[in-house]
């Protein structure tokens, strides 16, 4: 039913009345109403009338200042002067016109007057009503005239005037034409509509382009004045955010061929037409913001000359740009444009292949409002080089062969995707101009009319553009029209007779209308007057609501864990529905929003389980609605009077798994028991190293209220607790110093910010270093511990453990970390180091005949295996090979690699074809991933080999003689020979042999020679460094610092233990995580733990080692006697090795900071190893003169010259003492406690069973009673014991008297010349063997007589 609610005040203006005044309309359901408009004419004359529909358009807010110069009533200053043409009857007897000219001149006085001789017609030019001055010419001249008429557009069914149009090929193709003329039909003269040609600028002065240019009304050319107001000065028909000025000129082509494609001028007699030239109502707003090379512009002028348009309230953009990196600000920007009205167009790129990954942008950001464009030939086929992907791609339109406007004012064809987005927005614009339609409707109409074909299929989600299609499925969305005998139009004549009536129908409403309030006017005029008639028609629909399931089940939900299931909730009325979900019982959680689901439309509503302890819950979720209640009603706030929709709920919750590891670094809430809640993820600080300790437990407190981010002073107690603060405001390091200040023992920090988690806490490098430890948390966790906080205690635990490993440059370190399964659950856990702040120095690069050339050395393998594989399949083509080891790649495991035919290896999977990489290349997480490139390049094979085998404990795949891609040669293949090959060897180790390369040119220099991570979050491109230009083979060594040595990914029944095993290999220093991942069988249950690797290089310090016992040197004195201790060479590792490590090492450095690097990451072995310094602290040979002063890379208020020990600072400890004086009681020593001092006693070290300092020796050979005891020579075979005596402290005295039965104990065999000679010796003296401190073990050693 239609409810009409009208306003029959006649108007009576100049002698016609026009009823009603007003409209008023309000219906509850959708579909057509008509009403009529009666014009009632009292005067003896007949009276033409013109009546026409306007749909009024939302103003933009504008923040601008200008204003649009007045004018006044000539044509010279009327903004839009109306025309008519006319002609005078032959008057006889006029023979000279002075009748013609009596008339000009009186006519003269009212309006701009144009004498056409040759046609004999007049022009008149008024800023009145056409049909007003039309009613006065017939009123005054009717019977002098011949004919009189108001101006109007004629469109050709056939083809324009423009002398190029049988070279466009797209306007026919998409029925251009003949949507033009059914505009015309529909008697829509549109309204001016500008939009946004954002490129390289438009040419301003091209023929074709020139009168369809937006032009600033509140702008005065080239006076060097912001005379509107706005920020940019002679913005007059846009602007240049590329060079910054108000003259935004193509200086590179591609916008102007764009713009032509768009709105270059029809029926001119000039070059082309353009797709919204119908009317000139469209007009280009030209925005440079690409540079004049091609090679591009930044998402920051990008996003300026957006906010320019929207500035101006233009509806429709095309963007003929796109890149392979995301940008978060040019994609909120795209979303601010949508949001306010704005139709963002951009192309898919000419990649030619598939962008599911999501990595073309701005043309993947279809949430955020773009749409993104597909190019098509002449046969409706998806060209070959069009990126394509039905989740982005939504049209196709002409991208091949199209002909357009070009700087130097003149015309080309050109290819691409660029080329199609101008023939969508130009079609968008003309819709906007014609109906005007909301950005979301002409979007959708787009779609709804695109022709769809077979040969789009799973490629573009809709069809290619068809724009008469667009305009005729547009038409019944418009809401207002004239019923003319039986057709509708927008624009109506009619004649009112003398002393008469007329009614005109008014059609109003629409079968697809939804809910909502639509305006329009209807504008009549006649030659005396003129009326506007709003007409406001509401709907109101009804919403009928329903639940697609009845009943939700979770089945184990792992405790603590939550598990996610959605309701579908569908409206099959026409009224908005709305949904409110009542209080949900434990451990059940939902919306607390209202829910809103439109006309036929569904809404999805998230319900969760989310139990802390095991158990089975029954449940109900019941939903308030408005369903089923009348259009009143629905719309008001109370939701109890409709239909409640339930569903019934059980969840059963069992224990998880509970992964362990050993280290471990983070957070965690310490429970009762002493449990720990692991808090995670969580993000580390950058100054974790230098903290002192391995953990902290202690309370968990808030800040005061006016400091809950922690940047200032504490003013409450905070001592000996952990402190729960807020991200933002200032350094995080400023966080930690201000806790340290405060004695708080750490800080746990929550991410109270929606952009996502950082890799590391970092610090501004001249600040100070604080030295208690820091985590973060997400933005869920610290909020739910906040409000804990308010209602109990909480106690928290924070680990900062370390897993160090020590290297030599010949010499790698093995760690391990253990993680196991604590829970009652399996789990299958995943290893990788985290690589946030250091993937692009993972790898050390070594480059033969340019560093470390020992490192890497040319060598070329026999050919192996020959892949037949890439000779089958051609260009592009890739194929999977299994390893013959586990290989390490960026630290983690891999048994396959897939090979390709462009020149690259890569380890993260991908399907079918391998298409070149794009270049230059730059990371992401487009597959594939986790690259090997020895030439990424698009490569071709006329006469070459690619070929794989195992050489030693290396895999190679060799690329002999592969061509460089020339389109114009046989086969694609150049005769630039390329021959590399690539080994991953089983150390970890990654090395490139360059065998054959043509001359280095630019033709090549954007070729990727590197490595890509896994994630696609990082890369080394190694191709400017390497030394094509010496023409000589060469070879490229990459080692990485940590390799794994065991699997990194696996099953842990419960129970069950792993042990993850890494070699560390570098002489620079390193740090980073480990990071394990586990999740169980339902993928419901998570979690991750991280402990921090750091490699250091291995150092030795000469130390002493225990003293032993005061011996007397002479028994004449007995007030003084001597003892010794050895030295020992002592690793970093706190080992003790052999003396001949320490040689030349007997003073060391004790560096002040242990952990120091500087501003740049690099540490003092760096600058060692490097020589960028020298030992008394000067500058070294490897330091650059560019690179500043050692001052300029200080960190932490430490540079190099104050830090490290090389370069002059540090502690220089020189070499022990090994002898010192001694008077213990010397007189009455008794060692071997025989009751005889040790003076009297030839055998002072004579055993007793009392004395437990007495060692006695025994064994075949070997000891078995001191393991730090242990013999060597010849041995009889039988056991013995013997005294051992000391009183001798060289060779020369005991060879003659040494008692006999004894062991003598020597402090040194430095003097001796060998074993042999020693126990040579023995037989003549009669003692049992010889036993000294040896160089080579630091053991005693025991040479005993035959």
């Amino acid at each position: 039913m239609h409810f009409w609610f009208l306003c029959l005040t006649l108007v009576c203006a100049g002698g016609l009345d026009v009823a009603p005044q007003s409209m008023d309309a309000f219906s509850a359901h959708r579909g057509l109403a008509f009403q009529s408009i009666r014009l009632t004419n009292p005067s003896a004359f007949d009276v033409a009338v013109q009546l026409r529909i306007s749909r009024p358009r939302p103003r933009p807010s504008v923040r601008r200042l200008g204003s649009v110069p007045s004018h006044g009533q000539d044509s010279q200053k009327c903004a839009s002067p109306s025309r008519l043409l006319a002609r005078f009857h032959k008057v006889e007897g006029d023979v000279d016109g002075v009748l013609h000219r009596r008339l000009r001149e009186e006519l003269h006085n009212s309006y701009a007057w144009q004498h056409l001789p040759n046609l004999d017609m007049e022009i008149l030019d008024t800023c009145d009503g056409p049909a007003k001055v039309l009613s006065e010419l017939t009123a005054k001249y009717g019977s002098m005239l011949e004919f009189a008429e108001m101006d109007q557009f004629v469109y050709p069914n056939s083809i324009p005037d423009d002398p190029h149009w049988p070279r466009l090929w797209g306007l026919d193709k998409i029925r251009m034409l003949d949507a033009w003329s059914r505009l015309t039909e529909l008697g829509l003269d549109g309204e001016e509509t500008v939009v946004a040609v954002i490129d390289t600028g438009v040419q301003l002065d091209h023929p074709d382009l020139m009168d369809s240019l937006w032009t600033n009304p509140g702008e005065i050319p080239d006076n060097g004045i912001d005379d509107d107001g706005n920020g940019f000065i002679d913005d007059v028909h846009g602007y240049d955010f590329a060079g910054e000025d108000g003259h935004p000129d193509d200086d590179n082509g591609h916008g102007t061929h764009c713009a032509g494609i768009l709105a270059a001028t029809a029926n001119n007699g000039v070059g082309i037409a353009g797709v919204a030239s119908r009317l000139a109502k469209v007009r280009i707003m030209a925005l440079r913001f690409l540079s004049a090379d091609g090679t591009g512009g930044t998402v920051s002028d990008a996003v300026r000359a957006l906010e320019y348009a929207l500035s101006f309230g233009v509806p429709v953009s095309s963007n003929s740009w796109g890149g392979a990196d995301t940008s978060d600000a040019l994609k909120v920007a795209i979303r601010r444009a949508s949001e306010a009205g704005h139709l963002f167009v951009a192309p898919a790129g000419n990649s030619g292949r598939s962008i599911s990954d999501g990595t073309y942008y701005p043309c993947v950001y279809r949430q955020a409002g773009v749409l993104c464009v597909a190019a098509s030939d002449q046969s409706d086929q998806l060209t070959s080089f069009s990126n394509y992907a039905p989740e982005y791609v939504e049209i196709a339109a002409p991208g091949v062969d199209i002909y357009s406007t070009y700087t130097g004012s003149g015309y080309r064809s050109e290819f691409g995707t660029s080329m199609a987005t101008p023939y969508v927005a130009g079609a968008a614009s003309l819709v906007v101009s014609a109906f005007g339609y909301s950005r979301t409707h002409v979007r959708q109409l787009l779609l709804d009319s695109a022709v769809l074909a077979d040969n789009f299929k799973g490629k573009v989600d809709g069809g290619r553009l068809d724009v008469l299609k667009l305009i005729e499925r547009s038409e019944p969305d418009f809401l207002f029209w004239f019923d003319s005998e039986g057709a509708r139009t927008a624009m109506v004549s009619v004649i009112v007779a003398a002393n008469s009536s007329k009614l005109v129908e008014l059609q109003i409403g629409s079968d697809n209308i939804l809910p909502g309030t639509y305006e329009a006017e209807v504008h009549t005029s006649w030659h005396d007057g003129e009326e506007t008639i709003p007409v406001v028609y509401t709907v109101q629909g009804q919403p009928l609501l329903h639940l697609e399931q009845h009943s939700l089940e979770w089945a184990q939900v792992p405790s603590n864990a939550t598990a996610s299931q959605y309701l579908n909730i569908t409206n099959s009325g026409n009224g908005t529905g709305r949904v409110q979900l009542q209080r949900l019982p434990f451990p059940f959680e939902g919306p607390e929003n209202e829910i809103v689901v439109p006309p036929e439309g569904a809404a999805s509503v998230s319900i969760q389980c989310a139990p802390n302890f095991t158990g089975e819950w029954l449940g109900e979720a019941a939903f308030n609605t408005n369903s089923g209640l009348d259009a009143w009603n629905s719309s008001r706030s109370t939701l109890e009077l409709g239909t409640v929709l339930k569903v019934r709920l059980r969840c059963i919750s069992r224990k998880p798994p509970e992964l362990q590891m050993e280290p471990f670094s983070g957070a965690a809430e310490v429970l009762s028991g002493g449990l720990l809640r692991y808090l995670q993820p969580v993000v580390h600080a950058e100054w974790e190293p230098f903290v002192p300790g391995k953990e902290v437990e202690a309370n968990l407190v808030l800040p005061e209220e006016n400091n809950s981010l922690g940047c200032s002073r504490h003013n409450t107690d905070v001592s000996g607790s952990v402190l729960l603060i807020g991200r933002g405001d200032c350094y995080f390091s400023v966080k930690a110093l201000m806790a340290q200040e405060a004695q708080a023992l750490g800080v746990l920090l929550y991410n109270n910010q929606d952009n996502g988690a950082l890799p590391m806490m970092a610090m501004p490098r001249d600040s100070d270093i604080p030295v208690i430890p820091m985590f973060m948390v997400t933005k869920a966790e610290g909020e739910a511990l906040l409000a804990r906080l308010q209602e109990e205690a909480l106690r928290v635990k924070l680990r900062w453990q370390t897993v160090s490993a020590y290297t030599l440059p010949s010499r790698s370190d093995r760690v391990s970390i253990q993680i196991s399964n604590t829970g009652v659950a399996d789990l299958r856990w995943n290893a990788r180091p985290k690589l946030s702040f250091g993937a692009h120095s993972f790898y050390e690069t070594y480059i033969s005949g340019v560093q470390n050339s020992s490192m890497a050395e040319f060598s070329w393998t026999e050919v192996g295996e020959d892949l037949s594989f890439f000779r089958e399949h051609g260009q592009n083509a890739s194929l999977q090979l299994p390893l013959p080891f586990s290989f390490s790649f960026y630290g983690q495991m891999f048994d396959k690699v897939w090979v390709t035919s462009n020149g690259f290896l890569a380890f993260e999977i991908f399907e079918g074809e391998a298409p070149p990489l794009p270049l230059p290349f730059m990371a992401g997480i487009s597959k594939p991933n986790g690259i090997v490139a020895g030439f990424g390049w698009p490569l071709t094979c006329h006469d070459c080999r690619i070929s794989s085998m195992e050489d030693g404990t290396c895999f190679v795949v060799q690329y002999a003689n592969m061509s460089f891609d020339h389109p114009t040669l046989p086969m694609s293949a150049g005769s630039d020979g390329l021959s590399f090959e690539i080994r991953l060897c089983q150390d970890g180790r990654i090395s490139m042999m360059y065998a054959k390369f043509p001359e280095p040119a630019s033709d090549y220099r954007d070729a990727f020679i590197g490595l890509e991570t896994i994630e696609g979050d990082a890369l080394m491109n190694l191709r400017s460094q390497l030394p094509f230009a010496e023409r000589t083979p060469f070879a490229v060594t990459l080692q990485p610092w940590l390799r794994a040595a065991s699997a990194t990914q696996g099953r842990l029944l419960q129970g069950e233990s792993v042990e993850l095993f890494y070699d560390v290999h570098s002489t620079i220093g390193h740090s980073g995580f480990i990071q394990v991942t586990a999740q169980d069988q339902s993928g419901l249950w998570h979690s991750q733990r991280d402990v921090r690797v750091m490699q250091e290089t291995f150092t030795f310090r000469m130390m002493a080692g225990e003293w032993g016992t005061c011996v007397l040197e002479d028994c004449e004195n007995l007030s003084s006697g001597v003892r010794s201790r050895p030295l020992e060479c002592h690793g970093v590792d706190g080992y003790v090795y052999d003396l001949d490590t320490c040689n030349g090492r007997s003073a060391f450095c004790a560096d002040s900071v242990a952990e120091w690097r500087d501003k740049d990451g690099a540490r003092c072995q760096e600058y060692e190893g490097k020589s960028w310094c020298d030992a008394d602290g000067s500058y070294g040979s490897g330091w650059k003169q560019s690179w500043g002063n050692f001052s300029d890379f200080s960190f932490g208020g430490l540079d190099v010259s104050t830090v490290c020990c090389a370069c002059g600072g540090g502690v220089l400890t020189a070499e022990p003492v090994t002898l010192a004086r001694c008077d213990e009681n010397l007189a009455a020593m008794d060692t071997d406690c025989d009751g005889t001092i040790d003076c009297q006693d030839a055998c002072p070290l004579d055993p007793q069973p009392e004395c437990t300092s007495t060692q006695t020796v025994t064994g075949e050979g070997t000891n078995e009673s001191d393991t730090s005891v242990s013999t060597t020579g010849r041995s009889t075979g039988a056991g013995f014991a013997a005294n051992v005596t000391t009183n001798y402290t060289n060779e020369s005295s005991w060879t003659s008297t040494a008692p006999p039965a004894c062991i003598i104990l020597l402090p040194s065999p430095t003097n001796m010349s060998g074993e042999s000679t020693v126990v040579d010796s023995i037989d003549s003296t009669g003692a049992r063997g010889v036993l000294w401190p040896s160089i080579t073990s630091f053991f005693l050693t025991l040479i005993l007589a035959q």
